[in-house]
């Protein structure tokens, strides 16, 4: 059974122009677009154009909320340009050494709702570490810390 359509609706509407137009400016393939946002080619390309689907599936409402989020915090964190963060390889979790955009495509929801908490995280000064600078760091002289006196 498939799941009936959420009414898009005008901020729905504006945010997924937006959103277009962030990954366009950025250089991500219209298919990867696509992919990310589960939209067919066909959708996509008739969103881009102006005139974006009426209604989307719950995860489809999901996936756009949670695109639009990461992209709004990675325009906070860098600037109009993050330099390539979608498409450089990053150790931190969840992508283990793989491009963001390359994990939020294959993972999914789950993927983009890891990837919008580590950046929300990042925009509240909670930074991750990889295992490798929590080993370095464990390596560093430690200081004896006085605690009675």
């Amino acid at each position: 059974m498939t799941e009936p359509g959420v009414p898009l609706g005008p901020q729905g509407q504006r945010q997924l122009a937006a959103v277009l137009r962030v990954l366009t400016r950025w250089g991500v393939p219209q298919a990867q677009q696509a992919q990310l946002l589960g939209f067919s080619g066909r959708d996509l390309r008739r969103a881009q154009r102006g005139t974006p689907p009426a209604t989307l599936s719950r995860e489809g409402q999901d996936r756009l909320r949670l695109v639009a989020g990461i992209l709004a915090a990675l325009l906070t964190l860098y600037g109009r340009d993050p330099g390539g963060w979608l498409t450089r390889p990053n150790h931190r979790d969840p992508f283990g050494g793989r491009s963001p955009l390359t994990v939020l495509i294959a993972g999914g929801l789950s993927a983009l709702l890891a990837t919008h908490r580590l950046l929300a995280g990042d925009l509240n000064g909670q930074f991750s570490s990889t295992r490798e600078s929590r080993r370095r760091a464990a390596a560093l002289p430690q200081p004896p810390i006085e605690l009675d006196g």
